[in-house]
């Protein structure tokens, strides 16, 4: 028989399954990330449809079978709707989900990470700039998970940063010092604006309501991201498109 258990967590993503089904990923504070199958959801008028999708919050009911969990019953617990009746918010808000659900693996649990998700949505709902808020929770995301680099130190040499485009490998850890660069496959060019902002980012507790640049230093964490995340990332890719229609 199968155990019942309920967590409180966020939508991340969602496909379809099967003729008429829903596998959705929830990031939960009791379980971490996990899949969840809500069996008939596609189907018209479907009650379980809502629990379903991406930035739905609440607690959910689960069957915890041996292969698979399944949606039983739901309660919403905050809709967030001021986001998802603006497109631009939503949109860049999918692409900050994304990216939390590229870096938390399945069965994997962090309080941390799970915080800092409730945080980002709720300074966003609070009129912090979405794309002030996304690079802030995208610094520390990396930091949380173990992947901050080192931004304006040379990871070969530990000479501050220097240049104006910086060497910069994703992989090895951070900033090349010019001359170094040559044994580093994955380097990237970034401005050295963007990392000096990255790096102060790191040290504060909240997103800045001003951020110089703020499209450009979007643009290259996003790189940074996509390269951790070793797949595509489609709603990065729209937030990126729609800082450029602008």
């Amino acid at each position: 028989m199968s155990e019942s258990k309920t967590v409180e967590g966020i939508v991340l993503k969602r496909r379809d399954f099967m003729e008429a089904d829903r596998i959705f990923t929830l990031f939960s504070k009791e379980m971490g990330v996990i899949d969840v199958i809500a069996r008939g959801s596609r189907k018209a008028g479907a009650k379980l449809a809502t629990a379903t999708e991406p930035l739905f919050a609440g607690k959910i009911q689960i069957a915890i079978g041996k292969k698979n969990n399944i949606l039983t019953q739901y309660e919403p617990l905050n809709s967030y709707s001021k986001i998802r009746t603006d497109y631009d918010l939503l949109t860049h808000t999918f692409a900050m989900l994304e990216i939390f659900s590229a870096v938390n693996i399945p069965g994997s649990i962090s309080e941390k990470a799970y915080r800092l998700l409730e945080q980002s949505l709720n300074y966003i709902i609070d009129d912090t700039p979405v794309l002030n808020t996304m690079l802030w929770s995208g610094v520390h995301l990396l930091d949380i998970e173990g992947l901050s680099p080192s931004w304006v130190k040379c990871i070969a040499t530990e000479e501050v940063l220097s240049e104006d485009p910086a060497w910069f490998s994703v992989h090895s850890g951070g900033y090349i010092l010019r001359g170094h660069e040559s044994s580093f496959r994955d380097k990237i060019l970034i401005p050295a604006k963007a990392l000096i902002t990255y790096h102060k980012l790191s040290s504060v507790e909240c997103p800045p309501k001003k951020i110089k640049d703020i499209e450009m230093c979007w643009y290259y964490l996003a790189q940074i991201w996509k390269s951790h995340a070793h797949q595509r990332m489609p709603a990065i890719d729209a937030s990126i498109a729609l800082c450029n229609k602008k």
